[in-house]
This record gives C-alpha cells, structure tokens and sequence, in this order.
C-alpha cells in the first residue's frame, strides 16, 4: 500500500514537474518583447521627427511665407501703378500748347485728324527751340512732323521765351508740316508727309496707313532739301514729276490709286534716281521698281 501511495504520489507530482517545464518557455519571450519595444520606440521617434519636420513646413508656409507678400506689397504697387494706370496721359498732354482739328471723309467715315504743336529742343543742333506737331488719327498718335528749320538757340533765349516767338513769328510756316490726303485702291488710304529739318534743310518721307491707321508703307523722299529739277526723258512720268513741285521736292506724285517716288542716290556728280510704283489692297503696300534714269537735282549731295 505505500509503495502504491508513493508511486500515486510520484505520479501525481510528475505532472506538476511538467508544468513547471512547460511554464519555464516563456521566460525568454520578455526578453524578445524589450527587443520588439526598442525597435518601435525608434519607429516612434522617426514619426515624431516626421510630425515635427511637418509641422515646421506648415508654420512657415502659412504663417512666415504668408507674410512676405505683405511686406514686399508697397515697395511693389507704386511700380507697377503707372503701367496698368494711364497716369502720364497728362503729363504728355502738357506738352502741347496748340491743336487743330480737321475731318476728312474715309471709306465712308468721318475721321478726325489732329495736329498738336509743342515746341521742341534740337540738342544736335546747337541747342535750339523749334516748332514740331504730333499727329493724331481719331485719337491715335501715327506721326510726328517737325521740327521745322527756324529756331530759337539756347544760349540766346530761355525755352518760355522761345516759345513765344515760335507762336507768334513761325506760325506761319506751320503749314510745311500738315500734308495729308488719300491713295485709293481697294479702300482709301490715308497717307502723311513728315518732315525733319537739319541745319542744311528739309527731309521729307511719306507715311500712309491703313484702314486701322497703322503705317503700312513709309519712304524717304529727299534729304536736305534736295528736289529734281531735271530728269531723263526716258522716264515716262517726267513731266508729273517736275510740274509737282509746288510745296513738294517734286520727288512724288500719287495718280489714280498708285504712289510713284523717286529714290536719290544723293550723288554730287552722275546723279541718278530710282523709280518705284507703289499700290496698296488688302491693307498692304506692294512696290514695283520701274527704272532708273539720270537726274539733275538741287540741294546738298552726300
């Protein structure tokens, strides 16, 4: 009975050694947890330096950037005002102490033709004040003529002063600058002779627009006054040429709907000048050379 007793007892205590073998497995599993925990508290620290790099951009992309514009704003505006604002409109204005106005009847239209006389400096010509006028095209500026060859030198007149001479002494020769009238072709073209005055004469050049009176076409007639006072018979437009020359160098002539000029080779001696005929359709100019004849001009030669 005791040896049963103790093999009972030895069986009954063996399942508990059993237990205890079995229970001492997971001894070893705390060890791997602090290892688990060591890699997530890196993986934590990398989000946190993630949140904080993030929070960094947000702070300097609406609080610091935001308010650069704001300081950067009044340095800007008084720059960029005058070029959207049409602020010098009077101060250009100012500069024009006469207007006249005429109208002119264009493919039907009535358009309104403006010259505006200011006085102007030649700093290239010994500091002198003369008269000049810009032109308008209902309200558009297409030209400028002038200045004309009087003037007034700096070194004897004060600019009030020259203007009040221009005004009163040279007025009458304001019409050397105002020369328009019409090409017709497929529309009516509306041409301008300019003219620039050195201290030897005039230089003339013909300017003509098109029906949104932008410059479509534009020649130097003459320079320094020069003007034809013979030419080769051979040229069948001789005698248009040489019977224009009241108030013109008698280097043009415009019949029917076409331009004809003469190009100066500006020679002293063997001088010779080039024909072109010019038409214009479809707001565009189309220019044919027609010849080149022997010449006899007056005035200063290169």
């Amino acid at each position: 009975m005791q040896d049963n007793n103790f093999n009972n007892e030895q069986n009954n205590v063996q399942p508990e050694q059993n237990q205890q073998v079995e229970q001492v497995q997971p001894v070893e599993q705390p060890v791997i947890y602090v290892q688990e925990g060591k890699k997530n508290n890196g993986l934590v620290v990398i989000l946190l330096l993630i949140i904080i790099a993030m929070a960094g951009f947000i702070i300097w992309d609406k609080v610091i950037k935001k308010e650069e514009p704001v300081n950067n704003k009044p340095v800007n505006e008084p720059v960029n005002e005058p070029v959207n604002e049409p602020v010098n409109e009077p101060v250009e204005e100012s500069k024009y102490y006469e207007t006249e106005t005429t109208e002119k009847t264009l493919n039907g239209k009535q358009v309104k033709i403006e010259y505006k006389y200011f006085v102007q400096e030649l700093t290239d010509i010994e500091d002198e004040y003369s008269m000049a006028v810009d032109i308008f095209v209902n309200g558009k500026k297409v030209a400028t003529s002038g200045p004309l060859p009087k003037g007034y030198k700096g070194t004897e007149y004060t600019k009030e002063e020259a203007t009040n001479n221009i005004k009163t002494e040279i007025v009458k020769d304001s019409e050397t600058l105002k020369t328009f009238g019409q090409i017709t072709g497929d529309n009516e073209y509306l041409y301008f002779i300019t003219t620039y005055s050195t201290m030897t004469g005039y230089n003339d050049t013909i300017i003509v627009l098109d029906t949104s009176f932008n410059t479509i076409f534009e020649a130097r007639l003459n320079k320094e006054d020069r003007s034809i006072d013979d030419i080769d018979s051979s040229c069948q437009r001789s005698n248009q040429y040489l019977s224009n020359k009241d108030g013109s160098p008698g280097m043009y002539f415009i019949d029917g709907n076409s331009l004809y000029y003469i190009e100066d080779n500006e020679a002293c001696t063997g001088a010779k000048g080039t024909e072109y005929k010019v038409t214009f359709a479809n707001n565009q100019a189309t220019s044919t050379k027609l010849g080149e004849y022997e010449i006899e001009f007056s005035g200063a030669c290169a």
